[in-house]
C-alpha cells in the first residue's frame, strides 16, 4: 500500500506544497510601510490565505489600516507573480469574509501552462527589487517605459498618473514639505518612527546600515528621515524610502565632485474608490509595478508623507484634479545597484499559520 508521499501522487502533492511555500516566501519579500511586514499566510488544500497581522499596525501613522492593507496587497501581488513564474495559475477571492475580517484574500492555486520568459523575468525580479535610497541618475525614463508601467497598473484595476506638468510637481513639493513639517512636530509619530529603526540584528524594521549618510542632494522633494529629531533634514537631504532593500552606495557625483541632478519621474498610483478592497487592489498594483520596473532596471522610492495624513492627501487629490483616491506617490528612475543591503524578513515559519 502506498502512503502519502510514497507514490506518484504523493510526490506530486509534496512538490505542490514546496511550490506553495516557495511562493509564500517570495511574497514576504514585498515592501511594507516601515518594513513592518504586517501579514500572515496559511496553506491548505491547494489554497493560500492572506491575513492581516493587526499587531503590526502603526497606531499613529496608520490608525485605520490603509497602509497595512496596501502592504499586504503588495505581498499578494508578489505571491501571484511567483506562482505564475513557477507555471501555476491562481485566482483571488478578495476579502472573502468581508472588510472587517483579518482574512484579506483566499488564493486558489491550480496547475497552469508553462510560464513565459517575461513571467519568469518578473518572478526573478522579486529577489533583486530594492527601494532606491541613494540618488537617482540624471537620465529620465522614456515615455514608452512610463506607458508600459501605466498599463501594468491598469491591468490590476488601478491607475497611474505621471506628474509631467511643472505646476503639478510644485504642488506636490509644497504639500510634501507641509506634511513633513507636521510629522516632525508630532512627538507620538516620531516615537513610533524611531521604534522601527533597528540598530541590532532584527527580522523587521529599517536597519541603520541601509540609511544613507546625510549629504547634499539635488532633489526638490523632502525625503522621509528615519532619524527625524536627531537631524534637520529638508529638501535635498538624504533620507530613506519606506521599506524593502536599500543601497548603501556612495552619493552620485559629477566629475567635479558636485551631486548629480536627479531626474526621476514622479508618479501617483491610485484607485477609483478608497475602501479596504481598493487598498488591496492598490497594493497588488504597487507590487506588480515595482516588479515590472525592476525587471527592466528601474528603481522606485516612495514619498509617503503626503499620503500619511487625511488633510494633505485630500489636498493632493484636489490640486491634481484626479477622480479617485491617491494611494502611493513614487519617484521612479535609474539608480545605483552595485551595492545593496537587504532589510531582513521574518522567518517563513513565523508568518505561516498552522
Amino acid at each position: 500500500m502506498e502512503t502519502k508521499g510514497s507514490g506518484p501522487g504523493g510526490n506530486e502533492d509534496a512538490g505542490r506544497d514546496t511550490a506553495l511555500r516557495d511562493a509564500v516566501a517570495a511574497a514576504t519579500r514585498a515592501p511594507s510601510v516601515h518594513n513592518t511586514q504586517p501579514w500572515r499566510f496559511r496553506i491548505a488544500d491547494g489554497t493560500i490565505e492572506l491575513y492581516a497581522d493587526r499587531e503590526r499596525t502603526l497606531r499613529i501613522l496608520d490608525p485605520e489600516g490603509r497602509q497595512l492593507t496596501l502592504s499586504c496587497g503588495a505581498a499578494l501581488g508578489f505571491l501571484r507573480t511567483a506562482l505564475r513564474g513557477a507555471g501555476l495559475d491562481s485566482s483571488v477571492d478578495p476579502l472573502p469574509e468581508g472588510s472587517g475580517s483579518d482574512l484579506l484574500a483566499r488564493v486558489t492555486v491550480t496547475s497552469g501552462s508553462e510560464s513565459s520568459e517575461q513571467e519568469r523575468s518578473l518572478a526573478a525580479a522579486i529577489a533583486t527589487r530594492h527601494t532606491q535610497r541613494t540618488p537617482f541618475e540624471s537620465r529620465s525614463l522614456s515615455s514608452s517605459v512610463l506607458r508600459d508601467l501605466r498599463h501594468v497598473v491598469e491591468a490590476e484595476g488601478a491607475w497611474l498618473m505621471t506628474l509631467n506638468r511643472r505646476e503639478d510637481q510644485l504642488q506636490l513639493v509644497s504639500l510634501l514639505a507641509r506634511a513633513d513639517i507636521l510629522e516632525r512636530q508630532d512627538d507620538a509619530y516620531l516615537a513610533e518612527l524611531r521604534a522601527w529603526v533597528r540598530t541590532d540584528a532584527s527580522t523587521d524594521g529599517i536597519p541603520v546600515e541601509v540609511l544613507p549618510a546625510a549629504g547634499e542632494r539635488h532633489s526638490e522633494v523632502v525625503i522621509r528621515d528615519f532619524e527625524a529629531g536627531g537631524s534637520e533634514a529638508g529638501p535635498g537631504q538624504a533620507g530613506p524610502g519606506e521599506a524593502g532593500t536599500g543601497s548603501t552606495a556612495p552619493t552620485t557625483t559629477t566629475p567635479s565632485g558636485q551631486p548629480i541632478d536627479e531626474h526621476p519621474a514622479v508618479v501617483v498610483l491610485g484607485t477609483d474608490g478608497d475602501s479596504p478592497a481598493d487598498h488591496l487592489v492598490a497594493g497588488q498594483a504597487l507590487g506588480r509595478l515595482l516588479l515590472a520596473a525592476a525587471s527592466i532596471g528601474v528603481a522606485a522610492s516612495p514619498l509617503g508623507q503626503v499620503l500619511d495624513w487625511p488633510g494633505p492627501r485630500a489636498m493632493l487629490r484636489q490640486q491634481l484634479g484626479v477622480i479617485g483616491a491617491p494611494q502611493m506617490v513614487l519617484r521612479m528612475g535609474y539608480g545605483q545597484s552595485d551595492s545593496t543591503v537587504g532589510t531582513a524578513r521574518r522567518p517563513l515559519e513565523e508568518v505561516l499559520l498552522p
